[in-house]
């Protein structure tokens, strides 16, 4: 796991930071201006689970069995197709906007560098979601229970492990603009003291 994060934070400049959330943006708005509302049209009215915060499996049931044929090919074609990139964009945006400042806050060898892997982790739950759905899709009209009420708790930690990551950047932030403040005011005594 340490290697993961030393290779991660080889990248955690504020270029490829600016990078990863640049490409973040560009999929967001992909999928919020086009592929999100040509699936509604193409459903039925009805939006991806995936983009839906929150959702139960009553939702789920329904998207599954109510969406018009040719919605729900469209999500296994098309919004899939983005949303294997979504996942990993935002992971690595997170993880290396994590990086950066706990190399400024902490020591090298410090545990809290196993932070940046949450957004990993988060990103692990959103591909099993999507394959869950995708082979609710292939199984239909036939529906497991079991499984739909399984993507939908996977859903929930999916959100948790990305949300969590937001709280946490703002905690180090604030953390280190204080840091900075301390180092400042003890800098500015020093003059004064000569």
């Amino acid at each position: 796991m340490r290697k993961i994060i030393d290779k991660l934070n080889k990248f955690s400049t504020w270029k490829f930071i600016s990078i990863s959330f640049v490409l973040f943006a560009a999929l967001k708005t992909v999928f919020d201006k086009i592929v999100s509302p040509q699936l509604k049209a193409l459903t039925g009215g009805y939006d991806a689970p995936d983009v839906v915060f929150g959702y139960n499996y009553e939702y789920l049931k329904n998207f599954l069995l109510l969406s018009k044929k040719e919605g729900l090919q469209y999500y296994i074609t098309h919004f899939t197709s983005v949303d294997l990139l979504f996942p990993l964009i935002g992971a690595l945006f997170l993880s290396l906007a994590l990086l950066a400042l706990l190399k400024r806050i902490v020591s090298e060898d410090s545990k809290m560098y196993y932070l940046s892997l949450l957004p990993f982790v988060g990103m692990g739950f959103d591909y099993l979601e999507n394959i869950c759905i995708v082979a609710s899709i292939f199984y239909l009209p036939k529906i497991s229970n079991v499984l739909l009420l399984l993507v939908s708790k996977i859903s929930i930690l999916k959100l948790f492990f990305g949300m969590i990551c937001l709280p946490i950047i703002s905690i180090l932030l604030v953390t280190l603009l204080l840091k900075k403040l301390s180092a400042r005011k003890q800098n500015y005594s020093l003059l004064n003291q000569k």
